[in-house]
């Protein structure tokens, strides 16, 4: 398990702000979420509360996996609006590989 993606990339480029994320998510999805429960506006909090992982904790499986499939100038299409630090992640991904 990586604790940080810090550790998964090695450089702060690919780091996340999950306190940041946190508050920024609750901010828009009370806003502009329509669902009956409050996915969106918890996420972020369960995430910097350490409660709930992320692609993060895959990062044995999946690392070199999606760091294979992506290349530069590849375009890459993440679905779910829940977690924002999937870009983050899948970016440390690939910069781990050495691509």
């Amino acid at each position: 398990m990586i604790d940080s993606a810090e550790t998964l990339a090695g450089s702060a480029a690919w780091a996340e702000d999950l306190g940041y994320q946190a508050v920024r998510g609750y901010e828009i999805a009370k806003d502009q979420c329509s669902c009956e429960y409050p996915y969106h506006a918890i996420w972020g909090i369960l995430r910097a509360a350490n409660v709930t992982g992320s692609l993060r904790f895959e990062e044995e499986a999946l690392g070199p996996l999606i760091g294979s499939l992506v290349k530069d100038g590849s375009r890459i299409m993440i679905a779910g609006s829940a977690d924002t630090g999937t870009p983050c992640v899948v970016g440390a991904f690939r910069a781990r590989t050495g691509l």
